[in-house]
């Protein structure tokens, strides 16, 4: 178990190296990411990584990020885990680009539609002066000055359809499906060249030197990444899927080197055959969501990912970790110790015991 502070060039090129080897498909294991505190601590996710739309432009960020450099001492890095940080701005920064407007309640930011004017006049060019762009790059420069052995991922970008949904409201965007499709076509165009357009600005903020990448997700990749999603896939058909979602995700895939996908809970899942497809797509994350069961209750869609020779990535306890390995094999799945929380020392040694 290591803090940030004591990660070296030893622990690097042991992260290089492993990632590297299960993204090509050779390590022979899972890879095992591990984030741990002492029991006695009360961290909580939102802590690491809160929603910076909950600050005003006006409040400084140094104060805010110390107090996030705190909390950040406390955790351990054991297996594969590594220490990384991303600008937390909700799901869909993109959307804040192109006018939709943010609202910080209960511990999550909601996005609200943009003023139909500002939306008829989208605009593939990032606008330097937006508000939200400036803030958040106040957060990337205090990041890049004090944090230098972290892992600066890139923000949540947001999927196509979900941005569409963002900018005109998901009641909309569902009639527009059916009653306007070229339109949305033409709108998901104009957000695609937008979203690779703010990917490539966003790589322009992570440092020279930085050990590798990494997204909003624990993922380590030597090259260009990122975790592709369309949450509104779940209100949608198959044949709406390949025909509104798809081009985008392939397009997407083009422009990345490690493209990862975001499943997102059974509603979801009708999309699978679509997504296994992508041939340059690397992966799949499969998160159940609230109230279904556990990752490791659904073997028959991890072994379908993985039987198309997709990579999977998931957030679960050790003995989930574990009946996977035993049912299936664990070879070509990250599995994220935790399940929603940070693991103590007890289970990480467990863990390390059993898998490493």
């Amino acid at each position: 178990m290591t803090k940030w502070i004591d990660f070296c060039s030893s622990n690097w090129d042991r992260i290089e190296r492993d990632w590297t080897s299960w993204w090509n498909g050779t390590l022979q294991r899972p890879i095992i990411v591990i984030e741990s505190i002492s029991p006695q601590s009360n961290l909580t996710l939102s802590d690491i990584k809160p929603h910076l739309t909950q600050f005003g432009f006006e409040e400084p960020v140094g104060p805010i990020l110390s107090k996030i450099e705190q909390n950040l001492n406390k955790l351990d890095y054991s297996g594969d885990a590594f220490p990384r940080w991303h600008p937390n701005f909700g799901t869909g920064f993109v959307a804040l680009l192109l006018g939709s407007k943010p609202e910080f309640i209960d511990g999550t930011t909601w996005y609200h539609p943009a003023e139909p004017e500002s939306f008829l006049t989208l605009d593939e060019k990032i606008d330097p002066n937006n508000p939200w762009l400036i803030q958040m790059e106040k957060f990337i420069a205090f990041a890049n000055s004090n944090w230098r052995k972290f892992v600066l991922g890139h923000t949540d970008i947001g999927g196509n359809l979900d941005l569409l949904a963002s900018l005109r409201g998901s009641q909309k965007t569902l009639f527009d499906l059916v009653e306007n499709p070229m339109q949305v076509n033409s709108w998901l165009t104009q957000i695609t060249k937008v979203w690779l357009n703010f990917f490539n600005f966003f790589e322009s903020y992570i440092p020279t030197l930085q050990n590798g990448q990494s997204g909003w997700a624990p993922i380590w990749a030597p090259g260009r990444t990122y975790m592709l999603q369309c949450d509104f896939s779940a209100m949608i058909s198959p044949k709406m899927f390949e025909k509104f979602v798809v081009p985008d995700l392939q397009s997407c895939c083009d422009h990345i080197d490690y493209p990862f996908y975001h499943l997102d809970g059974p509603g979801a899942i009708r999309h699978i055959d679509s997504l296994i497809k992508i041939e340059k797509l690397k992966g799949i994350q499969w998160i159940p969501g609230a109230g279904a069961p556990p990752a490791e209750e659904w073997l028959p869609l991890l072994e379908k990912i993985r039987n198309a020779g997709k990579l999977c990535q998931l957030f679960c306890s050790l003995e989930g970790a574990i009946k996977i390995a035993q049912s299936i094999g664990g070879q070509g799945f990250a599995f994220c110790i935790g399940d929603g929380r940070f693991s103590t020392p007890d289970e990480s040694q467990k863990c390390l015991d059993y898998f490493l």
